[in-house]
């Protein structure tokens, strides 16, 4: 907690560093529009937004081999630890309204997934400890088992290249940008485009939101 009231903080500082540079940029600076096209944020920002497009559809692409594949993290072994019964609601032409039941499997990938659900078993009043516990003890020898078979098993190479080209992408968009960072704009024109786009990332896709306003900081005080 401690640490995210520091981040804010720091947030809040560097804005208020950034609009008290904005209020020093002469007025004459404020009007002018010239060599605004040669500023060189508009290519580092060009730059980053191809980056991260090419990032962004990579992922949607490993996302999409992964489901059909079944493989990957989202698709991890699994045990059936019991059975719950669940029920549809269909209307009949006579009978009217018709509920049917079935069993539907209680699937869990986590250890400890299993012992909650036999904990939860132990509470009944009619349950049987001994089977309960030697349940959980085989439950736990199978995920493991199914783990371990996971992790011996090759990455499909359709799946293995996706990621690779995932891998160089995610390279190309990091050193982009920092490469935005280090870029400091020349005119105001830049500075505001700068702070548009970095806006428009949103601070979830942005790891230090203080650094990039401090980079658009820095650039207003440089043309004072």
């Amino acid at each position: 907690m401690a640490q995210a009231e520091s981040k804010s903080t720091t947030s809040r500082r560097t804005l208020l560093a950034t609009g008290a540079a904005l209020a020093a940029v002469p007025a004459a600076v404020l009007a002018t529009k010239a060599n605004a096209t040669d500023d060189p944020i508009f290519a580092a920002i060009a730059t980053h937004r191809a980056a991260r497009e090419v990032h962004d559809q990579l992922e949607i692409k490993c996302d999409e081999c992964e489901d059909r594949l079944g493989f990957g993290y989202k698709h991890p072994p699994k045990v059936v630890v019991g059975q719950t019964r669940s029920w549809t609601l269909t209307y009949d032409d006579d009978s009217g309204k018709t509920h049917k039941f079935c069993s539907v499997p209680i699937e869990v990938s986590e250890h400890n997934d299993i012992d909650r659900y036999i904990f939860e078993q132990l509470k009944k009043p009619d349950a049987d400890k001994n089977a309960l516990i030697c349940r959980r003890a085989l439950l736990h020898e199978e995920l493991s088992r199914l783990e371990w078979e996971r992790s011996r098993q090759e990455e499909p190479p359709e799946l293995k290249a996706l990621r690779d080209r995932r891998m160089v992408a995610v390279n190309a968009e990091y050193d982009a940008e920092q490469a935005l960072i280090a870029t400091k704009a020349t005119t105001l024109q830049g500075t505001l485009a700068f702070l548009d786009y970095v806006l428009a990332l949103g601070p979830e896709n942005i790891d230090e939101v203080q650094d990039w306003i401090a980079v658009a900081a820095q650039s207003l005080r440089a043309m004072t």
